[in-house]
């Protein structure tokens, strides 16, 4: 079921990161951004995920149902991971205030990438 979980969570936020830069930058985005930032957002994605399953998990050692060890571990974890996001944010910040193109484009793919994953995806799914 966590894998599963990580899975949807991990495109859900790729697939919302993708059609926001199609709206963003009509002409398409910088031929280096994607290949560049994919592995970012993956690996970024995955670790917050791992960070809250093991908690879960955890929590299920201590004689918790799943549903109980989910919300337990929401509790404990999703502060964290929110206020990891949002450091994340304001060191990718200047780049998306950049004046260069590409840098602007990486700044955007990783800002809302880390918006969705750290503030909708842990809080929301």
């Amino acid at each position: 079921v966590s894998a599963l979980r990580a899975l949807v969570c991990l495109a859900w936020m790729l697939v919302l990161v993708a059609g926001l830069c199609v709206a963003v930058f009509p002409s398409g985005l910088y031929f280096m951004v994607v290949p560049m930032m994919l592995p970012f957002l993956v690996g970024l994605g995955l670790d917050y995920d791992i960070f809250y399953t093991e908690r879960v998990l955890e929590e299920c050692k201590n004689g918790l149902s799943e549903d109980e060890a989910a919300v337990v571990a929401l509790k404990a974890t999703g502060n964290t991971i929110t206020a990891a996001g949002s450091i994340m944010v304001l060191a990718f910040l200047p780049l998306l205030l950049s004046s260069t193109l590409i840098l602007k484009q990486i700044g955007f793919v990783v800002i809302v990438g880390i918006v969705i994953d750290c503030i909708l995806s842990t809080k929301v799914v």
